[in-house]
């Protein structure tokens, strides 16, 4: 995405005296101006390497606004909710690194509005076309309140809506301009925000059109496509996983789901029902996080042994297939009030050679591979780095 040659209609505004929107949240008129240029090759950098996309809400709905993410955590979203993830769910790897630029500028805009030692690590890119918008809405993924939010604006002008704790509360009408910067307190992202239409075509006075502008929570940073451009730069969600990510043997039956059929649902992703047993239960449920790397392994079939790759892809929910009389996984005795089996979402990343039973056996290093166990029977069962790294070189992976 190369930055356009006239970026607006609308002239850039010169740095002005800070705008008290509330206590806590300011705006910084042009504070961004003078590094505007560089922002963006920056933020086409990082839409090169994960391009834009449109994600769907948990509702199954498309959304408008065009998104994608750099740093150490990216904000995503789809049938299994709303989080932020540091893999890449289009790629299945790590989001790009955050350019040192984007970064500088959320500390130092953070830093003139009084909130000292601002140092982001994930960041969210908007994309914003005619007839986009983003209605009321809170921004409730960040729990680390000690954080500001830093937003940046960047192209033609922009109709940002401030409103209150209550979606009925009246809204505040602000416009934001190319280079502006608003800054506020991470505990307002409980207001109701929302991001006016942008027309379709520029008003009969020859203004510029209103270029929506989002800030959702998390540290993050955004742009649109040539013509338009809006970023915003936020704080580490609490959410963030503070683990390095663990890694596990999951098994399926392939005449119920193999490795091929997982590949082709769509976002190769698909919910692992059918687990009953409590241990392997309370693995999904204490232990496994988003991110997390699988084996796929097929089981109770003629050639045993592991046939891809995957990734944890969801936290855990109850297994509707427990209150499915004509389902082999009904249990009668788990009421829906409190549901005693759980499932989550695995997305196949890649299909391997298959790597057999027999296969393993005969490299020693891997002896201790819960799998080999005599008398190991769990569905899922976790996997030491060391022996991960080994399988994968086995694989052909590494």
């Amino acid at each position: 995405m190369n930055p356009p040659t006239r970026l607006f209609v609308d002239p850039p505004q010169p740095a002005q005296p800070p705008e008290v929107l509330e206590p806590g949240a300011l705006v910084l008129r042009g504070f961004a101006l003078d590094q505007a240029a560089d922002l963006l090759r920056a933020v086409g950098q990082v839409a090169a390497q994960a391009p834009l996309r449109h994600l769907v809400t948990p509702g199954g709905l498309g959304m408008s606004v065009a998104m994608t993410n750099c740093g150490a955590l990216g904000w995503v979203s789809d049938r299994s909710g709303y989080r932020y993830d540091p893999i890449d769910p289009d790629s299945g790897q790590p989001w790009p690194a955050m350019p040192a630029r984007l970064r500088q500028l959320a500390g130092d805009a953070a830093q003139a509005a009084g909130y000292p030692g601002f140092v982001p690590d994930a960041c969210l890119v908007n994309r914003y076309a005619p007839g986009t918008r983003l209605s009321l809405h809170q921004d409730r993924d960040e729990g680390n309140y000690a954080h500001p939010i830093v937003s940046v604006s960047l192209g033609i002008a922009a109709m940002f809506l401030w409103g209150g704790a209550q979606r009925a509360d009246k809204a505040r009408r602000m416009a934001l301009m190319h280079g502006d910067v608003v800054v506020w307190a991470a505990r307002r992202g409980c207001v109701f925000m929302a991001c006016c239409p942008c027309p379709m075509a520029p008003p009969a006075d020859g203004r510029a059109p209103y270029q929506p502008h989002v800030s959702q929570g998390g540290l993050r940073a955004g742009a649109t496509a040539p013509g338009f451009a809006t970023m915003a730069a936020m704080t580490p969600p609490p959410t963030a996983p503070a683990r390095a990510p663990r890694y596990w043997l999951m098994k399926s039956e392939p005449d119920e789901c193999s490795i091929d059929d997982a590949l082709a649902a769509p976002g190769a992703t698909v919910p692992w029902t059918g687990v009953r047993n409590y241990q392997a239960r309370n693995f999904m449920r204490d232990d496994m996080q988003v991110g997390d790397g699988v084996l796929f392994y097929h089981s109770s079939c003629a050639e045993p042994g592991i046939a891809g790759i995957a990734r944890v892809a969801s936290g855990t929910r109850p297994d509707p297939t427990q209150f499915d009389p004509a389902s082999p996984y009904h249990d009668p005795k788990s009421p829906p009030e409190q549901p005693r089996w759980l499932l989550l979402d695995v997305q196949a990343l890649r299909k391997t050679r298959l790597l057999p039973l027999p296969e393993l056996r005969s490299h020693p290093e891997l002896a201790d591979l819960r799998v080999l166990q005599k008398g190991s029977r769990l569905s899922i069962t976790p996997v030491d780095a060391a022996h991960w790294h080994r399988i994968v070189a086995l694989l052909g992976e590494g």
